[in-house]
């Protein structure tokens, strides 16, 4: 399972991740499917804006996973492909 989010950080509520470059970053794991999650799953049981559950995720490269996506709310994601 990957787990991201763009998160803040300096101060910030909200900032960014960005993958650009090399693909398959995300990608399955020995043959075994691999589950994406971005974001929080808190922020959407407790509708909550915490600092560092929400934020953009940018995707700018090919990705082979096979295990599903989950965005949480209060997520942007953004692809690039």
């Amino acid at each position: 399972m990957y787990r991201i989010v763009g998160g803040g950080w300096g101060g910030q509520a909200f900032g960014n991740l960005v993958f650009s470059g090399s693909d398959n970053v995300l990608t399955n794991n020995g043959g075994v499917a691999t589950f994406v999650q971005i974001g929080s799953p808190l922020a959407n049981v407790l509708n909550s804006g915490q600092f560092g559950q929400n934020g953009s995720v940018f995707l700018r490269n090919s990705n082979d996973f096979t295990g599903g996506l989950q965005i949480a709310k209060g997520n942007i994601v953004q692809i690039e492909t």
